[in-house]
């Protein structure tokens, strides 16, 4: 299959410089003085492949490099060194609405951030009702986007540039942005711009739709490829090493998790396939209600092996947040077999800042309730044809 971006010892330098003199006398007293200019790496001796077609996803934590990545796929950077080879015309969805004029309605907008992309006026026309609509704001055309939500503004920025004709789009995290609806919609159009051979490079901190939509994802650390490979396994090695060099916070607030029954009655032991509750208690600082929070758990096996986890924006669920509340998982049929089981649980945003953040919160031991041995349980039938 063609690849639709070839990347070859990429690298990108910056400098940081000292902190700048403070006063007319110090300049005058030492104007030639050199100052300190350090290099470092967002990317480093980067290289890669991207099929056409692809849906391909970039994770790290932030500094990793992502967005200075995509950036020097835009063209927005020049890299210091290496190469960067595209089959085809680019729409990078990186800064959306930077073309937007405040001051004018968001059909003015259309025309004239569709004109910026390159779009013919004919084309924006003909477009413009899928557009508004595409953006949900049928009922504030006529209104000045200095007056949207942040929301609504990149809402509108997204339904603009989509319509551009390109062959490969660049997607940095501006999906955080909208509501659940709004993303799962722009996600059932990218399946169908991969229907039709376009290609997709997506950064997002949000796991769960990285492992759903993404045929295959790069790992990468202070701008170096840590793992590339199958979604699910990338991302669950990424999860793993995360989990190993970072540290605990509780800078948001606190986390305790218990473990229940369905009638809410504490349990520590449990036989496989029975009904388990994790009950994630917090309580959270105020600057941390500011936030558009998300909240999850991860099970660990012998507190190395990870084996599971999700969160309140994988499952779908919008969680009103007080200062002082609970939040109930329900695991209907734990389906682990027979060993001990280390329960984890975080608070963060969709960008993936932690809040509160602590790991072995609970313990659970489970029993063995059948002869099959191994990780989960499966019903298995024999046939045999003569």
């Amino acid at each position: 299959m063609q690849n639709a971006v070839v990347v070859e010892n990429l690298t990108k330098e910056f400098y940081k410089g000292h902190k700048p003199k403070q006063t007319f006398k110090e300049y005058f007293v030492n104007p030639f003085k050199k100052i300190d200019r350090k290099k470092f790496r967002a990317v480093d001796d980067l290289s890669f492949e991207v099929k056409k077609g692809e849906f391909f996803g970039i994770i790290g934590r932030n500094g990793s490099g992502k967005s200075t990545l995509l950036k020097m796929l835009a063209g927005i950077l020049e890299p210091t060194s290496g190469n960067i080879e595209i089959n085809g015309k680019v729409v990078p969805f990186l800064e959306l609405g930077v073309g937007f004029n405040p001051d004018l309605t968001a059909r003015e907008n259309v025309f004239l951030n569709g004109s910026i992309l390159g779009m013919k006026r004919e084309v924006i026309e003909e477009k413009f009702d899928e557009i508004i609509a595409f953006a949900e704001v049928e009922e504030f055309v006529d209104t000045q986007v200095k007056n949207f939500s942040s929301g609504m503004y990149v809402r509108l920025a997204f339904a603009i540039a989509i319509q551009a004709e390109a062959d490969v789009y660049l997607i940095d995290e501006i999906l955080a942005v909208g509501d659940l609806n709004f993303q799962q919609k722009c996600f059932n159009l990218f399946k169908e711009l991969k229907k039709q051979g376009k290609t997709i490079l997506f950064v997002s901190h949000d796991l769960g739709a990285v492992r759903e939509f993404c045929d295959r994802v790069m790992y990468i650390k202070f701008g170096k490829k840590i793992n590339i490979g199958k979604s699910r396994t990338v991302v669950e090695d990424y999860v793993v090493n995360d989990r190993k060099e970072s540290k605990e916070t509780t800078e948001g607030g606190e986390i305790e998790v218990d473990l229940l029954n369905l009638d809410s009655e504490e349990q520590d032991t449990i036989v496989n396939n029975s009904p388990v509750k994790i009950r994630i208690k917090y309580e959270l600082k105020p600057e941390a209600l500011d936030d558009d929070l998300v909240i999850g758990f991860s099970i660990w096996k012998d507190e190395e092996n990870y084996i599971f986890g999700t969160n309140s924006l994988i499952e779908d669920t919008k969680i009103d947040f007080k200062q002082k509340g609970y939040v109930d998982f329900v695991i209907k049929d734990y389906p682990f077999l027979h060993g001990h089981y280390d329960f984890s649980a975080a608070i963060h945003n969709k960008e993936g800042k932690n809040y509160v953040w602590k790991d072995n919160l609970a313990k659970l031991k489970v029993v063995r309730n059948d002869k099959h041995d191994g990780l989960v349980n499966m019903d298995v039938e024999i046939e045999q044809k003569d």
